[in-house]
């Protein structure tokens, strides 16, 4: 799959692809469970707030990344997600196509599941305890 080494934009190969969707997906999970338990998903301890990041989004999402990184080798391992998936653009990016999008969502899913009851265990006990030592609502 051409891959040597994690490198985000653009992916250069089908793999940077998988797991940059995965970690923006998982991201994306992590924003709204910190903003349903009531936390600001901009403020985190780990990331430097930067603006228009979403430090305590990255910050829920850190120990999650080795479940996305898993499972995107074992998709590939197991010949699930395929080169004939990916198409690359004259700038060098790698592209997924609608096969691999299907194959990607479908099975990506069972494993999201789990991750979002992850991600509201963890959202809720930092609300919890932010609450208990007076920092948060």
């Amino acid at each position: 799959m051409e891959f040597s080494r994690r490198r985000r934009r653009p992916p250069p190969d089908p793999v940077n692809v998988c797991l940059s969707l995965g970690y923006t997906l998982l991201h994306h999970e992590a924003v709204r469970e910190a903003q349903v338990v009531g936390l600001d998903p901009l403020l985190g301890f780990l990331h430097v707030p930067e603006r228009g990041r979403e430090s305590l989004a990255s910050d829920l999402v850190e120990p999650l990344r080795a479940h996305v990184d898993e499972w995107v080798w074992r998709g590939f391992a197991e010949r699930h997600l395929r080169s004939e998936h990916f198409s690359r653009e004259k700038g060098g990016a790698c592209l997924m196509g609608k096969a691999g999008r299907r194959v990607f969502y479908d099975g990506f899913e069972p494993l999201a599941a789990g991750l979002r009851r992850l991600l509201r265990r963890m959202a809720r006990s930092l609300a919890a305890d932010l609450r208990h030592q007076g920092a948060a609502p």
